[in-house]
């Protein structure tokens, strides 16, 4: 050691000589717990963010196939409502454009209905009779043997003014198939306006007759029942009308209510005439609005359903009307 070096005298600082006396085992954290619980905070929060994203990505790829699903049905249905209500006998069917004439469309009825009669043999009801193959008659049979060859279940087309309430009605073979199915049978959430599979397709031999369809948040099907629960829409828009192959029949709405499902309002047996008589007044009293309806042994109903889109799934809107003339 050179001579300058023994020269110098130790500096006597605090910090270096603490540096002087640092173990290894000092140098790993004084708390462990503390990272470990830190790591779980951590792990815990990606895992949700995680969860999250996950659901919101499942949400919206279905909130977008069911928008995909609601057009695809719109799309449908549309097209089925402009060839109901075109004026020439033109139909679109999987055989091609297919031009249906007077002639054609005569040739293609299903013989005439005998004259309705109540399920005791008699009709006596004071329903306004139309005149045998009137020309509106040999339309709607034409049209409906078009649509028909799409789809065998068709039985009928229901329109109702002033809403967008204007589509086929089916009759399938239990009440379950076509709330998820279009009218062409693919899977669609819209579903089908179908009627009860316990009803003839002869709506005058049912004493009760039960049409279903889907309370849409977009607007479409029966979502449209909920105008009757306007006074001033229900005051101007009382008229039913279903066309099928036995008629066409003209109702006229006598209640609006929101019904619970355990309320037998979608009977469609009856022990006797008067049984139904009974039944008929009983629905007139839960009806929001009062009329001056009256019901026989003769008369027959109508009764609309669909779901409210409410918290109680158990809620159901309710329309129904009495059937005041057929149109054969």
């Amino acid at each position: 050691m050179s001579d300058e070096n023994k020269n110098i005298t130790p500096v006597s600082d605090p910090f270096l000589n603490s540096v002087d006396n640092i173990k290894a085992e000092d140098i790993i954290s004084s708390s462990p717990e503390t990272k470990r619980r830190l790591s779980v905070y951590e792990l815990l929060r990606f895992f949700l963010i995680a969860v999250f994203l996950t659901v919101f990505i499942v949400s919206v790829c279905i909130l977008a196939d069911r928008v995909f699903d609601y057009g695809e049905a719109d799309e449908l249905y549309d097209h089925m409502a402009d060839i109901w209500n075109s004026d020439e006998f033109v139909f679109q069917n999987p055989y091609g454009e297919v031009a249906y004439s007077d002639k054609d469309a005569m040739a293609s009825c299903t013989p005439d209905f005998e004259a309705a009669q109540s399920l005791d043999g008699t009709f006596e009801g004071n329903i306004e009779q139309g005149s045998v193959e009137s020309p509106e008659m040999v339309a709607v049979k034409a049209k409906l043997n078009a649509l028909r060859i799409q789809n065998g279940d068709l039985a009928g087309w229901i329109s109702i003014d002033n809403t967008i309430i204007d589509y086929p009605v089916v009759h399938g073979e239990d009440n379950s198939y076509y709330l998820t199915h279009a009218f062409d049978h693919t899977y669609s959430v819209a579903g089908t306006i179908f009627l009860d599979y316990r009803n003839s397709n002869n709506f005058q031999e049912n004493y009760n007759t039960i049409i279903y369809g889907h309370n849409l948040s977009v607007g479409t099907m029966f979502s449209d029942l909920d105008k009757f629960f306007t006074k001033s829409f229900f005051n101007k828009n009382k008229t039913i009308s279903v066309y099928t192959e036995s008629g066409i029949y003209v109702y006229e709405v006598f209640n609006v209510s929101k019904v619970n499902v355990n309320l037998d309002y979608i009977r469609t047996y009856f022990k006797t005439p008067n049984d139904f008589v009974e039944f008929a007044y009983e629905m007139k009293a839960h009806s929001i609005y009062k009329t001056d309806t009256q019901f026989n042994s003769n008369d027959r109903i109508l009764t609309l359903s669909t779901c409210t889109n409410a918290h109680n799934s158990a809620e159901r809107y309710c329309v129904q009307a009495k059937l005041v003339e057929v149109i054969r």
